[in-house]
């Protein structure tokens, strides 16, 4: 089973370096009012990883906002899953 780590912090990555999804931190006391969309696009995207993807280690997890954005495939496409 694979798991896919998820953390704003690169270096919690460490151990399992090809596991991590890099999301941008979120503060909930932001004067700005800012909503976290950022954590809607993630969960498309990993009910599409979900859906489409049989080997998760052929996914390059950084690449997941230019998969959103329709930018690269989840695997086999524009280079989006060598390692």
């Amino acid at each position: 089973m694979l798991q896919v780590h998820l953390d704003d912090l690169s270096r919690n990555f460490a151990l399992n370096p090809h596991n991590g999804l890099k999301v941008t931190a979120f503060y909930r006391k932001t004067k700005s009012g800012k909503r976290d969309v950022q954590l809607l696009g993630l969960a498309t995207y990993l009910e599409k990883l979900a859906a489409e993807v049989d080997d998760f280690t052929k996914v390059m997890f950084k690449d997941w906002m230019d998969v959103m954005a329709g930018k690269r495939n989840l695997q086999n496409g524009n280079g989006s899953c060598s390692k």
